[in-house]
């Protein structure tokens, strides 16, 4: 996909938590034939076409092998235990801010948006490229969302684990994108037990179809 809007848009995947609560690695659990990050990755990579960086941290080698054959900068942020927002500077500090007017931040483990859900709210940025573009699901704002380059010193100047949800909340205009499937990450077991689970009563009505 090639559009004019999206040659401005850069986009920073998060993928540095350490997973405590499921006990593994959840950027590498497999999720429909391949890492649950890599599918993070293909629904980004078509509009961010500024470049992509995934930040890593908790066993950076063993996740980064999953990124070997995808064309991204792959940032390690050897501090990710203190919170998302070192990782958050560490992946836009990799990004110079002057070669891009729109930033797109997904996260690695909300494996039920797709790539389509992703042009949506690039489309809804490009259309009002002044303010941010936030996926709207549980009645809030969050990510995936895309801010203006103007918003980076805000997001530079989160600390611990806040994340770019406080961002969003303050800003007096934002294109809100209904996206449901975000409301869906992975911490836990159970967290994934839902998912397995909603992905085998899919595969059953499609077979019945």
């Amino acid at each position: 996909m090639s559009f004019e809007g999206y040659q401005k848009l850069a986009g920073l995947i998060l993928a540095a938590g350490g997973s405590r609560r499921l006990g593994r690695p959840k950027q590498l659990l497999q999720w429909q034939g391949k890492a649950m990050l890599c599918s993070a990755v293909e629904a980004c990579l078509p509009v961010c076409q500024a470049g992509l960086v995934v930040v890593t941290g908790a066993r950076a080698a063993e996740v980064e092998t999953c990124l070997e054959s995808y064309p991204v900068t792959v940032v390690r942020n050897p501090d990710w235990a203190k919170g998302i927002s070192g990782s958050l500077r560490a992946g836009l500090a990799a990004l110079r801010p002057c070669t891009f007017a729109g930033l797109l931040l997904s996260l690695g483990d909300q494996p039920l948006v797709t790539p389509d859900d992703i042009v949506r709210l690039a489309d809804a940025w490009v259309a009002s490229p002044e303010q941010p573009a936030a996926a709207h699901y549980n009645g809030m704002r969050g990510v995936p969302a895309i801010f203006p380059a103007s918003f980076c010193g805000e997001l530079m100047a989160l600390t611990g684990d806040e994340g770019a949800r406080r961002v969003l909340r303050a800003a007096t205009e934002c294109s809100e994108v209904a996206m449901p499937a975000a409301a869906m990450d992975i911490d836990t077991p159970s967290d994934l037990e839902a998912l397995l689970l909603g992905d085998s009563q899919e595969d059953k009505r499609s077979n019945t179809e």
